[in-house]
């Protein structure tokens, strides 16, 4: 021990003697430290920290799937389940929740009337994820039937807000205002922090649902309305289950044909499904900034080297005096994990600021809240720190105890083919870096650039609940019919200062609703039950009103009710799809209801033709859409759309007051401008862009400086040969050709091997860049060139200072 403390005192001697290099050592340390350090606490808390759920591992999401059709997590139907459940013995328990538009949004008459979100599930859902009530209890299956007594469970959070933490709220009444008063009562409370389906805060129980699962083997397939996730019994791989699922799942189809049965099944672990979306991002991104901490821990073994010149008397004299090399080699290595650790202090400052930043700049990423200054983060980052001072203080010691270096002849060829080395390495892997960064920079450009189909600026949107009790049906006529009350409140709005135009639609544009393969089609004349398309109900001035042109024909009127003709209007994608070569404009088509089959289509005219719009995704090709008008039919959570003069975020609060004065029922919801739809279609790959470009700047960033290092100690080192070639006849410009073309040669090396990796940045940027090939010229060229600037300008002054030194002096100070 007291070896040790010597060997500590002896490094705060040596940093005090240096406090410019050990300041340059601990800050490159520090950059490359905290940028780690916030990225690796993001994926260990998104990707590896284990679900707040007994045995994590054994929890599965199971979908339909139809490879076909590229569709891979399709929602299940209740006849399917009800076979999984009875015919599968890989599941210790399995359960399901009602997913469709709509289905996680309920009304909440707590003092004032509320939108939360909530979802129906079956008592098997909440045994399959092991939930314990921390107050009261779960569900019992006797609570799934249609008809039973109606239950529900609240989150911590809903519990503190509403509640106040009160242990009486167990078993008080919850009013549930959604199509009809229903009270549900409180039998429980979830655990602080478990919310799935994610930021669920209201959990009801089936007995107010339509529909149950059926009998085992029930000849009807139909509605896929389900979400499903299982417990796995105890040593039961994934595989496994997933073999016995399929198989069964063929079964099914060879009994019942395909017609409404998906052909497979997925099982996905359920971390897996929660993060599937952000994974791959995630870990390239870690990936980017462990390179970034190589490169800082190479410039600190750089620095180290670069002192050599300086230690190699001290080195000889604590040789000579009985120091063993392995003595030395802990000496220095004791140097190198104290610069560490300073760094890794100064890191955990710049992992804490870097933390909040991407939690802000990526607040859609699942669990990331999780992310925080916690013990994990704290050992993170001195793990990191201790890690990075023995790698980087490794090489240095080696070449510092080694019999050459201490007896007073160091092996200068050896220790400069090392520092030639290690420049090539950080350079080579700043080229990979900047290569990805730009890669991902201009996928996100022609991501950015293509046609959502509307004109998003000026436009503001939110979403009107109507599924009160205070509605009648649409069948029934009457004041509070919903159609009634939203033509109602679109004329209202239209009364507001500023307001262009206001119109209204069942879906918005780019608002990541799963949609699955799409309504069967029928389309006059034509035999093909393979055509698809998605249904838009959509008020008369929709189009006008988010900038979506009309190409042919006319757009709907308010002459189109459920009284007049029924009309339709498709766009370019449908048109193409349907009527291939032919005008779509008077020709009939219909959709088919395959869960309640009509024995005769409903026929709808075509009337016009709009431009294709994005719905899925900008980076999806456009799927044909139909539209007809809004007040034929039924819909109880429409979004209005209002184009505005000015700033349309300032007419949010207009527009709560405008619709609670017109309706005191409609509950308002989701209210954002428009541009926050494009903006989100694109944010993960916006961030995995930028944040990539950050460390790959960093990068470069501490490149330069390393090849800068490099060669200012090289100059130093060659100062008396630089004046042995001058007195011998060398021009100041040849000193300085000779040098920078040394410094340029080691980035252009780099740069060779960087771009070598392409096939590395291939396989994992696969699947995340959009129209971009991983070898694309134009990103290519551009870190070529930049490389080579940066490696030019941080040679430029050491090959300055090399054709100024004067031969006298240097041959003179040599002696």
């Amino acid at each position: 021990m007291q070896a040790v403390i010597g060997d500590v005192r002896h490094a705060l001697r040596t940093f005090r003697k240096a406090p410019g290099w050990t300041l340059s050592v601990a800050g490159t340390l520090a950059l490359g430290i905290g940028a780690a350090t916030a990225m690796f606490s993001i994926g260990n808390a998104v990707l590896f920290r284990p679900l707040p759920y007994p045995n994590p591992g054994r929890l599965v999401a199971i979908w339909g799937r139809n490879p076909q059709k590229g569709l891979e997590q399709e929602r299940v139907t209740l006849a399917d389940f009800a076979d999984w459940r009875a015919r599968t013995h890989s599941f210790e328990e399995i359960g399901y929740s009602f997913l469709w538009p709509g289905s996680r949004s309920a009304i909440v008459a707590t003092p004032t009337s509320q939108a939360v979100n909530s979802a129906q599930v079956s008592s098997g859902w909440l045994r399959a994820l092991g939930v314990r009530a921390v107050r009261g209890r779960i569900f019992t299956p006797d609570e799934d039937r249609i008809g039973s007594h109606l239950v529900a469970m609240i989150s911590d959070g809903f519990w503190e807000r509403q509640y106040g933490r009160d242990p009486a709220a167990i078993g008080r009444a919850l009013t549930v205002d959604s199509f009809s008063l229903k009270s549900y009562q409180i039998v429980g409370v979830m655990p602080a922090g478990l919310s799935f389906p994610p930021e669920t805060e209201v959990w009801l129980s089936l007995g107010a649902a339509q529909f149950e699962p059926p009998a085992p083997g029930a000849g009807k397939r139909c509605c896929d309305w389900l979400q499903v996730v299982g417990r796995l019994r105890s040593g039961i791989p994934v595989e496994r289950a997933s073999a016995e699922l399929n198989d069964l799942q063929r079964s099914i189809v060879a009994e019942h044909g395909p017609a409404d049965v998906n052909p497979a099944v997925a099982v996905i672990p359920l971390a897996r499904y929660l993060t599937g979306g952000v994974r791959r991002g995630i870990l390239i991104l870690m990936a980017a900034v462990g390179c970034v901490l190589l490169i800082a821990c190479v410039n600190a073994a750089n620095l180290l080297l670069a002192r050599s010149g300086l230690r190699r008397h001290e080195m000889a004299i604590r040789s000579a005096l009985g120091a063993t090399r392995p003595r030395i080699i802990r000496q220095l290595l004791t140097e190198s994990v104290m610069l560490a650790v300073a760094g890794g202090a100064a890191g955990l400052v710049l992992g804490s600021v870097a933390l909040d930043g991407l939690r802000a700049m990526a607040p859609n990423i699942p669990r990331l809240n999780e992310a925080r200054p916690d013990a994990a983060f704290f050992f993170i980052c001195a793990a990191t720190a201790v890690l990075t001072g023995i790698g980087f203080g490794l090489s240095p010691a080696f070449a510092w105890s080694g019999a050459g270096f201490v007896h007073g002849h160091a092996a200068v060829g050896q220790g400069r083919r090392l520092r030639d080395v290690l420049v090539v390495v950080e350079v080579a892997l700043s080229a990979v870096l900047l290569v990805g960064a730009a890669l991902l920079l201009r996928s996100l450009e022609r991501l950015e650039s293509v046609d959502p189909g509307f004109r998003p600026e000026g436009v503001l949107t939110a979403r009107i609940d109507m599924t009160s009790a205070a509605y009648s049906t649409s069948a029934e006529p009457g004041p509070n019919r919903p159609q009634v009350s939203f033509r109602r409140l679109v004329e209202q709005l239209r009364t507001l200062p500023g307001v262009i135009a206001v119109g209204g639609a069942n879906r918005l544009p780019l608002a990541g609703i799963v949609e699955g393969q799409g309504d069967v089609v029928a389309v006059e004349g034509r035999a093909d039950d393979s055509l698809r398309g998605d249904t838009r109900a959509v008020t008369p001035d929709y189009f006008r009103t988010i900038g979506t042109p009309l190409l042919r024909g006319r757009g709907f009127t308010e002459a189109d009710t459920d009284q007049s003709a029924p009309v339709v209007i498709v766009d370019e994608a449908a048109a193409r799809r349907y009527w291939p070569g032919l005008d779509p404009i008077g020709r009939r088509m219909a959709g088919i209801n395959t869960r309640f089959p009509s024995p005769t289509p409903h026929w709808l005219t075509v009337v016009g033709v709009v431009a294709d719009v994005r719905y899925g995704g900008l980076e999806a090709p456009p799927r044909p859409q139909y539209y007809v008008p809004y007040f034929r039919g039924e819909w109880r959570s429409p979004y209005v759309v209002v184009r505005t003069a000015g700033d349309p975020a300032a007419m949010g609060a207009a527009l709560r007051r405008q619709v609670a004065a017109a309706d005191g029922s409609a509950v308002v919801t989701d209210v954002r401008p428009m541009e926050a739809l494009v903006t989100a279609s694109t944010s993960q790959a916006r961030l995995r862009a930028r944040l990539l470009a950050a460390f790959s700047l960093l990068a470069l960033l501490l490149a330069a400086a390393g090849v800068y290092g490099v060669m200012s100690c090289v100059v130093e080192q060659r100062t008396a040969e630089i004046g042995v070639r001058m007195a011998l006849g060398a021009r100041p410009a040849d000193i300085f050709a000779m040098m920078l073309g040394r410094g340029v040669a080691l980035a252009g090396a780099g740069l060779a091997i960087g771009n070598g990796a392409g096939w590395v940045l291939h396989r994992l940027l696969d699947g995340l860049l959009f129209e971009t090939k991983a070898w694309d010229p134009g990103a290519l060229s551009s870190v070529a060139a930049i490389l080579m600037l940066c490696a030019l300008g941080a040679c430029w002054a050491p090959s300055r200072r090399a054709a100024g030194v004067d031969p006298v002096s240097a041959l003179r100070s040599e002696r």
